[in-house]
């Protein structure tokens, strides 16, 4: 055997970090040159690191007689190499019909998706590729070609999660020669050379011209890449660095403290599951490299992996950051949303079909009424009181003001509703002006998606009481009072999708 290659395999392994000795990996077999000289090479340098090898083949259910003859192909290769072997059949075509995606797509989900499968089933610690220069090359166009941030220009890792990439180094004319000399044999897949399949007429047509003008054009776009990822490690750890000490203050000086050039501020970024808020004063005094680290950690969050994501979707956001206009928003993939409110910009899940606004319910009086708002419960007690009694006990009242309110009883008009907001919804204030509802939340500063969500009791289109803590002038208990209602919100239960803030 031509051990060349090996030794340069075991090299790349080393140096990257790719083996675990005494465990399982995971080898993706499709018969092609390059997995064969990938499983072949693995074949050798596992057995002197005590790693056990197992070969796992997708059947995309394309290529017909094809498809057969490389799966019946691998598992002979495995067997004659003494490795265990797992086939799994896939309906690439009916998924790409499925979810609107080319075939190329749905065949490489859908193949991830397997491997990641076989690889929890049988414990091993990764997924070993065949991705060589030439793929990583053709990976680096393909971003830019499609619009992409620096980021794209990194291609493929040779580590990444659970998938490992031993021949990312390698030239295919090496991977071939080292099949030639060896006398290994591979099967040929007939769609290599069709030109309708993106990748294949980059491959086939794109490098090879470029090449002709520039010798050693490909390995130069991997060497680029390579480059590319030490450069972006660095701006996301500053970017890390920015978010973990958001908040802190130097001790020795009022000036804000300095990380690796980063500016960090009193003010944070916030990331949950459903809701990421970046406050507008921490983007604007970024450098431009660690303002688009702060957007893509955000959009992660939220959608992990962020496909369907580019450049145009960062100059949205981008723009939101340089706008005044607070509530202006853009839509982005897979439901996501963009909103500038007034010191920040809110990146969030859109909310589903069942988040509309719930049916009114009437107060009841006396007794218990409820009420779920966007996953929050809204529980109230409420009871009759008279003067008297109400006079001898509005101390203990006035302590508990932030979850106990006191009407007048006989100023309300109609039924009392617990409800969420409405267009027509005022409030008066002291002296008797009246207020809209939606102006008072802009004066607070209330985000715009958030206003429809808010609890209140109404008396018609007059707010009793807008939570948490605003009462209306109009039903204030005075010295001409007869008749108290008391309204006590006893609870707040946060349900499965979030509630109120």
């Amino acid at each position: 055997m031509n051990t060349d290659l090996v030794k340069r395999t075991l090299a790349f392994c080393d140096r990257e970090g790719l083996l675990k000795p005494g465990s399982a990996l995971i080898v993706g077999l499709s018969g092609g040159a390059d997995s064969v000289c990938l499983f072949r090479l693995l074949s050798d340098i596992c057995r002197d690191h005590d790693i056990t090898l197992i070969a796992a083949h997708v059947h995309h259910g394309i290529r017909e007689g094809e498809a057969d003859r490389d799966e019946r192909f691998s598992a002979e290769l495995a067997a004659s190499l003494g490795a265990e072997f797992e086939s799994v059949r896939v309906d690439a075509p009916g998924y790409a019909d499925e979810q609107r995606l080319t075939l190329e797509e749905a065949a490489r989900i859908l193949r991830h998706r397997e491997l990641e499968r076989i690889r929890v089933e049988k414990g091993a610690y990764a997924i070993a590729l065949a991705h060589h220069m030439g793929d990583q090359a053709e990976t680096v166009l393909m971003n830019i070609f499609r619009g992409t941030s620096p980021v794209g220009l990194c291609g493929m890792e040779a580590k990444k999660d659970h998938i490992i990439r031993p021949l990312l180094f390698a030239d295919k004319k090496e991977i071939l020669a080292f099949l030639s000399e060896n006398n290994y044999s591979f099967m040929e897949d007939s769609t290599n050379s069709d030109t309708d399949y993106s990748r294949n007429m980059i491959r086939n047509i794109v490098i090879p011209q470029i090449e002709k003008e520039y010798p050693g054009a490909k390995a130069h776009i991997a060497s680029l890449a390579g480059d590319m990822v030490k450069w972006r490690d660095h701006i996301r750890k500053s970017a890390a660095m920015l978010i973990d000490y958001c908040g802190k203050q130097n001790e020795e000086s009022e000036s804000p403290l300095k990380v690796d050039s980063v500016i960090i501020s009193d003010d944070s970024m916030t990331i949950s599951d459903d809701a990421v808020i970046i406050p507008v004063g921490l983007y604007l005094r970024q450098p431009e490299a660690i303002r688009g680290e702060l957007i893509r950690r955000g959009l992660d969050a939220l959608m992990p992996g962020m496909k369907d994501i580019g450049r145009v979707h960062y100059d949205m956001i981008h723009s939101l950051f340089m706008s005044d206009a607070s509530g202006k928003s853009v839509n982005l993939p897979k439901n996501l949303t963009a909103i500038r409110n007034y010191d920040n910009v809110l990146l969030k899940k859109s909310p589903g079909s069942s988040q509309t606004p719930p049916e009114p319910v009437s107060l009841t009086v006396p007794g218990l009424t409820e009420l779920v708002i966007r996953g929050e419960k809204i529980v109230l007690s409420s009871e009759i009181i008279d003067i008297h009694t109400y006079n001898k006990k509005k101390h203990d009242f006035f302590q508990e003001k932030d979850y106990t309110k006191c009407l007048d009883y006989d100023r309300i008009e109609s039924s009392l509703v617990l409800r969420t907001p409405m267009a027509s919804d005022y409030i008066l204030l002291n002296g008797g002006k009246k207020k809209l509802l939606s102006r008072i939340y802009i004066d607070e500063k209330l985000p715009r998606e958030d206003r429809m969500w808010q609890g209140v009791i109404a008396d018609g289109s007059h707010v009793v009481w807008a939570f948490p803590d605003r009462l209306s002038f109009g039903y204030y208990v005075t010295e001409d009072t007869k008749i108290v209602l008391k309204i006590t919100r006893l609870q707040t239960e946060q349900m499965e999708h979030g509630g109120l803030r």
